[in-house]
């Protein structure tokens, strides 16, 4: 579902009926998958980072980190909220990462133990 926003909070190529893209403005369902994080992941704007409580516009930095698997207690070494959205929207999520590294060892184990045979 679409955030209702004021239209003075929109900017002006999104007022008046603006019919263009579908897939920005939109609200995260509680029980649905969460959209792709992005880089722009705070921003309503650039995707479907819409919280799914009415009450809240945007997810924050740290929800978007943890949709992507970032321990909880993992810092981002710099001030700028921009920075952070960019290394969590280009980030292979770290719990996919560490279970396709884990997969990847066991192929290679396998491997060297079917050559030395």
């Amino acid at each position: 579902m679409r955030i209702d926003l004021d239209e003075a909070l929109l900017p002006a190529c999104h007022r008046d009926g603006y019919d263009g893209f579908r897939n920005v403005y939109m609200r995260m369902a509680w029980d649905a998958p969460s959209p792709t994080i992005t880089a722009g992941c705070t921003t309503p704007a650039k995707g479907r980072f819409g919280h799914p409580d009415r009450r809240r516009t945007t997810i924050s930095v740290r929800e978007a980190a943890t949709i992507q698997t970032f321990p909880p207690d993992f810092e981002f070494e710099t001030d700028k909220m921009d920075t952070v959205c960019q290394m969590i929207g280009n980030a292979v999520p770290p719990l996919f990462a560490e279970r396709l590294a884990k997969h990847l060892r066991s192929a290679l184990q396998a491997n060297r133990a079917t050559a030395r045979r």
